[in-house]
């Protein structure tokens, strides 16, 4: 049986504040359900996990680009002033 929490205990578990899990669920980023007609919402493990998938996924994507040394270029001194020499 899957597990649901509220909006409060995922914000506890991720460290955000209880907005940006609200901002989260409105973008799409994190699936929610309402159990009934008068209660807040929820969000199941599985979900979090995806969630918790993606944003690991995109940080070590972030790292990998980070590590790419940019493209070298030609520098030459010509008349006193650097150019970029193609």
């Amino acid at each position: 049986m899957t597990t649901y929490l509220t909006v409060t205990e995922v914000a506890k578990r991720l460290g955000l504040a209880r907005r940006t899990v609200y901002d989260r669920i409105a973008d799409g980023r994190i699936t929610a359900v309402r159990h009934g007609p008068n209660s807040g919402l929820r969000v199941s493990e599985d979900a979090l996990s995806v969630y918790l998938a993606g944003c690991q996924a995109a940080q070590q994507a972030a790292v990998a680009r980070r590590r790419t040394p940019p493209p070298a270029t030609a520098v030459a001194r010509r008349r006193g002033r650097l150019v970029k020499v193609a």
